[in-house]
């Protein structure tokens, strides 16, 4: 992957809820997700996700280790199919998420 087309190409870990009336989307509670987003700042990636997911039928909770995807990429391994969702990024779809990892219940 060229480093230089991931300018402001963020990666992070998504954690998100079913919002009410869409049970049927998860069979558990909640998920954690690795999601990919082309934003400008981190107050846009969170504004993006925060819309994406609501769309989607989430409620978003927080979102963990946010980074450039290119300065991840210069620590770490990143999963081919993460690297995959750069692909297709637009100005029309600034998220992309990957498998949905669930968890059964809220934590109290």
């Amino acid at each position: 992957m060229d480093i230089v087309s991931l300018n402001n190409v963020w990666i992070a870990l998504a954690n998100v809820e079913k919002r009410k009336g869409f049970e049927h989307l998860l069979k558990g509670y909640g998920a954690y997700v690795n999601i990919v987003v082309k934003a400008n700042n981190i107050e846009d990636l969170e504004k993006l996700v925060q819309k994406t997911f609501y769309e989607e039928g989430f409620v978003l909770v927080d979102l963990q280790d946010i980074e450039y995807l290119s300065d991840r990429l210069k620590k770490f391994e990143v999963d081919e199919d993460v690297l995959k969702l750069v692909e297709n990024l637009s100005n029309i779809y600034p998220v992309q998420f990957d498998t949905f990892h669930t968890y059964p219940f809220k934590d109290a």
